[in-house]
């Protein structure tokens, strides 16, 4: 996953955009009720499709969105193999239908205003503890692959030769782990230069617009929908 395009995705301009961050997560959880509440194929058909076009607004790119969207398409489908046809079909939707809606709020919510709604019930430093925790994990995993990267490019791993393989990789997890740490503590030392005292984790947007109105209704006729259907 991209997280550095979803990150700029998240901070560009669009109404779904600048509506508040309470309103995204509401209609994020609208949403999943109404996926898990349906059980019609047709009804989850119209839920995906709703969300597919907010999602679209946001201006996302097809090419991650048929990416991210392959990973449970391809796990769900193995439903269809133990369940009915049409019960197959309600999974692998489903599923399709989660990811577009998780999709929409990370697309539409930085990750830090995600984080600060927390506020009101978590102390700030541990907001930002797990805000820095989130972070360094996928550093962690992406300086884990670069190193796997190189170990396989230099002959490092071979396929037929496994306990070779482990002592290799576990070499490449140790390197991760200390150029991990290194890079913790080089941005604590950035932090305090730039007198980091706690509390630098931005706030949720309030207040009450009217573009958040076309969010509420839209999740609320979808709920009712499949409700209905």
């Amino acid at each position: 996953m991209k997280l550095n395009y979803f990150d700029y995705l998240a901070n560009t301009e669009s109404f779904l955009h600048k509506r508040s961050t309470w309103v995204k997560f509401l209609v994020t959880h609208l949403y999943f009720a109404a996926i898990f509440y349906s059980e019609s194929l047709s009804s989850l058909l119209l839920i995906t499709i709703i969300i597919l076009i907010n999602l679209l607004l946001t201006r996302i790119s097809l090419k991650y969105l048929v990416l991210l969207t392959l990973y449970p398409i391809i796990f769900a489908s193995f439903y269809l193999l133990v369940f009915s046809h049409e019960l197959g079909w309600v999974v692998i939707i489903r599923a399709i239908a989660s990811v577009f809606n998780v999709l929409l709020l990370f697309s539409t919510a930085p990750i830090t205003e995600i984080i600060a709604l927390l506020k009101p019930v978590v102390p700030q430093l541990l907001i930002d503890i797990i805000f820095l925790t989130y972070r360094v994990f996928f550093i962690m995993l992406y300086r884990f692959h670069l190193v796997f990267k190189s170990m396989r490019v230099r002959g490092g791993y071979n396929p037929k030769k496994l306990v070779t393989n482990l002592k290799h990789v576990g070499s490449a997890i140790g390197l991760s782990i200390i150029q991990s740490v290194d890079l913790s503590e080089r941005l604590y030392a950035i932090m305090a230069i730039r007198g980091y005292r706690s509390g630098f984790m931005g706030s949720t947007t309030k207040g009450f617009y009217s573009y958040n109105l076309y969010s509420i209704i839209t999740a609320v006729i979808t709920l009712f929908l499949a409700v209905m259907l």
